[in-house]
């Protein structure tokens, strides 16, 4: 005669319970990876955005006016060699598309014009994460400051200098950044983590009393 094991099979409840804390804790892990992506990309291009500025404005110091010849995507502005990276500058942007230089007509949204202004074209990057850009590094309004948006978020602009004489100031993380929804979830972590180790505790209560 056949011993019969002390160890039954699992339940299709003990099964669900594992496989939704295993979820749960995935869902987590994307929330904090994402957050994390986002503030990476956003400071890379605030850092750009500095480089390039600071480029400019030392150029206009330096030979009296800001180079003459707006560029078109995916070129260098003439007489900036010395001044500007040429790879980093054609280079794909940290939020898509690609740089240009404007000193005649940049317009944002509400219609209003800039003096100077270093623009991104083709940006892929949707405008929610522009606003949380903009709220790290600048206002938090699309509208206005530094950094402003027009063609429905598809044109990035950094303003150099809104007028003459007035140079746009570097970008700067502010201390606390206000988040996003992407960013509560995160925050609110603590009660996810407390039901998750609720469900895995269940679960091995579950699975002692099955060896028992």
């Amino acid at each position: 005669m056949k011993k019969r094991s002390s160890y039954a099979g699992f339940t299709l409840v003990e099964i669900m319970v594992v496989v939704t804390v295993i979820g749960i804790l995935a869902g987590l892990v994307r929330v904090s990876t994402l957050r994390i992506i986002l503030r990476s990309k956003t400071s890379a291009f605030a850092n750009d955005c500095r480089v390039f500025s600071e480029a400019f404005q030392r150029y206009s110091l330096e030979k009296g006016s800001y180079p003459s010849a707006q560029t078109s995507v995916g070129s260098f502005p003439s007489g900036m060699s010395g001044y500007i990276n040429a790879q980093q500058w054609l280079r794909k942007t940290p939020i898509g598309g690609t740089y240009s230089w404007d000193n005649r007509d940049a317009t944002n949204t509400s219609g209003a014009s800039f003096n100077a202004v270093i623009k991104v074209d083709n940006c892929t990057w949707p405008v929610a994460n522009l606003l949380q850009l903009d709220r790290w590094f600048d206002d938090g309004n699309l509208p206005s400051g530094n950094i402003q948006i027009t063609d429905a978020g598809t044109t990035v602009l950094f303003v150099v200098e809104s007028s003459v004489g007035a140079s746009a100031s570097t970008p700067t993380p502010t201390p606390t950044p206000t988040p996003t929804p992407a960013a509560s979830n995160a925050g609110g972590a603590p009660s996810i983590w407390f039901l998750s180790l609720f469900a895995a505790a269940a679960a091995a209560r579950a699975l002692q009393r099955r060896r028992q």
